[in-house]
């Protein structure tokens, strides 16, 4: 009897593979330069260095902020100098680049609010008729008005 093969999953590095290989070599490349980067900052500034990059000689950071971006402007000479000091490659300038944050795109929010339905809104259209205050009316019936507008054209 010959037992079943067992299948299984091969991990990343189980493959030799030159192109995966080269690409890990630049992201450790770019993580080691980030730590570099961000020895000079302090902690908090630190944490919203995102990633760097050397391009053509120009060291480009990546930041999720453009509040911090600004911030960080006025630590681009230390930044500069701790990769210079470490003599790991040549960079000539420094640039800071905004990386805004992903969220996931929020439903319509008209489709997430309940309207009133029509007939509770005619009936809100009535008792603003039976009230004396004329500011209190007027909203009444510009509350009325607006929440026929958000009926769905169906019920309308």
């Amino acid at each position: 009897m010959i037992a079943p093969k067992k299948e299984h999953f091969k991990t990343i590095k189980t493959y030799n593979n030159r192109i995966l290989a080269n690409y890990q070599r630049k992201i450790n490349q770019q993580n080691h330069l980030l730590m570099l980067v961000k020895k000079p900052l302090p902690d908090l500034m630190a944490k919203h260095l995102l990633y760097c990059v050397v391009l053509n000689k120009k060291l480009h950071i990546y930041t999720d902020s453009a509040a911090w971006s600004s911030q960080l402007r006025f630590y681009q000479q230390a930044m500069l100098e701790a990769i210079v000091n470490a003599k790991i490659t040549q960079i000539s300038s420094l640039k800071i680049q905004l990386i805004p944050s992903i969220h996931k795109p929020k439903k319509n929010q008209h489709s997430l609010k309940k309207t009133p339905s029509k007939r509770n809104i005619e009936l809100l259209d009535y008792c603003s008729e039976s009230i004396h205050d004329k500011k209190l009316k007027q909203s009444l019936v510009n509350l009325s008005q607006t929440l026929k507008k958000l009926l769905p054209k169906t019920n309308a």
